[in-house]
């Protein structure tokens, strides 16, 4: 097969004699050192944001006996036990591994993970590098492209926020397949089954992977131009059928994985609306590619666009279309595809509007992947320059560039401190965004975990004068609950109860409240609704149910509702229904039972092997003691 080159290839050819290897590997040193330096200081970070979740409260990647279902559960579903639906759309077996193989090194250590999340973007910018060489760019086009890409600053988002991996994850597994089926006269068959072992691993980090047929398969059709059509119509399917067929295992898996469910978002826009949207969100990240120094934050106030407001979507129309010119005219086709591919496959699922809320609709962490476009085009402009002959004028545009990433890696460097604590990173978001309900409920919901009460019921009020996210209304209502305000607190709980009545914390302090106020029997009745309704839950509740139980002095009734929960136990992975099997222990022991408490208690410790909560600390502390008074007697 004849495979056709760029002419700047053989223009350039001149100048690869001075790209020798030992400058390819100084100057790529170089860059990871720098990109190091840049996001050192994340390493003093705290976990933020969905790590408290994903890491601190997940049991599924911290008890080693818990891994076979960790793979085979989307990756929120810890949240809770099994259920007719799962708990998110995301199956991702790849990230939860990395999240299990952190843990299992650095446990609850904030800075080893952070450390492992820069490791990850080190890796993906040596590997872009190696793609840049695959690609025909010599080595200053190259370090201009992947400088460009590791020092921009709307890389932070993925890069200092731990949970946010999974995209450098699928991004670096993503830059292996397409260097490993790069259009090339012979392919052995062990290159082609290691592409597609990385394209699992990229599947199943993110989903943005299964678009990776297309780019590839592009890029065969492209470079096999002046063939005959027939030849290049087989030499592309060759190379792309494996590759769907790969996608098509991961969506039945994934089908059953999510048990067929796909969760529908709550709200409802108007398709046409969406659609218009579409223009000013992406000219939000062609804005945010180019010119990242001035508006940076977890969210931006960008908000739904009418189809009726013109002047809402055409105009950002236009300057998309003006753009896509502009490229038109300065790069070569050949470049042009691989930079429009690069680019737009990547936020081709940003643009499903529908699937967002209002407040969130665009996000730093989604130009991750598609920064590489604009790369490739940086590196395109960079050999150029690299062409350019002219004394004066190659060292002013060199020059240039090199303040410009110096710009970038100040900004990331300033922009990386945000990101190092759940206050700082939303007292920046209600800064960038004020309009949005949800930043000031996360600020608010900060501000609590510090014991700024005043200031976070302020954040509270703030969110909530905007709209009524459940969340604010949550947290409102436990600041009310501690301060002993219970009757507000019950009005926020059943405020979010109205429009979820499964909402499982405002079920439980709800039930809490009615027992500060002394009404005992309204507080049991409401958990006893509540574990009908959350089957998943049974043991969760019945472990707050027997604590009401015992004062009424109802020991028979205890027992019988803490052996129901034997069988249930092992399917809740929550480490407060963990506790029922404890709470049985101490019954059979002050019963006379001891060998029947000892076994309790012994199989209470290798159920909860593993967790840090804090409930599972203070309860491994109590069985631990209660045990060793067995050895003393």
């Amino acid at each position: 097969m004849n495979m056709s080159n760029d002419t700047s290839n053989i223009v350039e050819q001149g100048h690869e004699r001075t790209d020798r290897p030992r400058s390819w590997v100084l100057a790529t040193i170089g860059l990871l050192l720098v990109t190091t330096l840049v996001y050192w200081r994340t390493l003093d970070g705290e976990f933020v944001y969905d790590d408290r979740s994903q890491i601190v409260e997940n049991h599924l990647i911290q008890n080693p006996s818990l891994f076979w279902e960790a793979m085979t559960s989307d990756v929120w579903a810890f949240k809770g036990p099994a259920r007719e639906k799962a708990w998110s759309n995301y199956w991702r077996p790849t990230f939860v591994t990395w999240l299990i193989a952190n843990y299992t090194i650095f446990g609850l250590n904030p800075a080893g993970w952070h450390a492992s999340a820069i490791m990850l973007h080190l890796m993906v910018i040596l590997s872009l590098m190696y793609l840049f060489k695959i690609y025909g760019f010599s080595l200053f086009p190259s370090l201009a492209g992947s400088t460009f890409f590791a020092l921009h600053p709307t890389q932070v988002e993925s890069v200092a926020w731990i949970s946010g991996a999974h995209t450098p994850l699928a991004t670096l597994f993503m830059i292996w397949v397409v260097i490993l089926l790069r259009p090339q006269n012979n392919l052995s068959l062990k290159t082609k089954v290691a592409a597609l072992l990385c394209m699992v691993l990229a599947l199943t980090a993110k989903e943005i992977a299964i678009l990776l047929p297309v780019l590839v398969g592009v890029e065969w059709w492209i470079d096999s131009r002046g063939n005959p059509l027939a030849t290049r119509v087989k030499t592309t399917l060759t190379i792309v059928m494996p590759m769907l067929v790969v996608d098509m295992v991961f969506l039945a898996m994934r089908y059953f994985v999510i048990k067929g469910h796909m969760l529908s978002a709550p709200w409802d826009y108007p398709l046409t609306d969406a659609l218009a949207t579409c223009f000013p969100v992406l000219w939000f990240y062609l804005k945010q590619s180019f010119f990242p120094l001035t508006l940076l934050g977890p969210s931006y106030p960008v908000r739904l666009t009418e189809f009726s407001e013109w002047s809402g979507w055409v105009a950002p129309g236009l300057a998309v279309l003006l753009v896509g010119i502009l490229c038109f005219k300065l790069l070569p086709k050949r470049r042009l595809w691989k930079v429009s591919l690069w680019f737009m496959l990547p936020l081709m699922p940003v643009l499903n509007i529908r699937v967002f809320m209002q407040e969130q609709l665009v996000h730093d962490r989604y130009l991750y992947t598609s920064l590489i476009g604009i790369a490739i085009l940086v590196a395109c402009l960079g050999r150029k320059v690299r062409l350019v002959h002219t004394k004066i004028l190659q060292p002013i545009i060199i020059s240039g560039f090199v303040m410009l990433m110096s710009v970038f890696a100040w900004r990331s460097w300033h922009y990386a401190h945000v990101w190092q604590s759940e206050l700082s990173l939303w007292q920046k978001a209600v800064e960038v965004d004020p309009s949005s309900s949800y930043n000031w409920a996360q600020l608010g919901v900060a501000l609590r975990y510090k014991g700024l009460l005043e200031d976070a019921k302020a954040a509270f009020n703030e969110s909530l004068a905007i709209a009524p996210v459940t969340h604010a209304l949550i947290n409102r209502g436990l600041i009310a609950q501690t301060e002993g305000r219970f009757n507000d607190a019950i009005i926020d709980f059943q405020n979010v109860l109205e429009i979820y009545p499964d909402q499982l914390v405002a079920l439980e302090n709800f039930a809490s409240c009615l027992v500060a106020l002394e009404r005992i029997d309204e507080a049991i009745m409401a958990l006893e609704n509540a574990r009908q309704q959350l089957p998943h839950h049974y043991c969760r509740l019945t472990t707050n149910l027997v604590v009401l139980y015992s004062q009424q002095g109802s020991t028979d009734v205890i027992k019988e509702n803490l052996e129901a929960c034997i069988e249930r136990i092992d399917l809740e992975p929550d480490a407060i229904a963990k506790r029922a099997r404890y709470l049985l222990a101490t019954i059979e022991i002050q019963a006379g039972n001891l060998e029947n408490g000892r076994t309790l208690l012994l199989a209470y410790l290798d159920s909860i092997d593993g967790y840090q909560d804090e409930v599972s600390v203070q309860g491994r502390i109590q069985a631990q003691r209660i045990l060793a008074q067995f050895v003393q007697q």
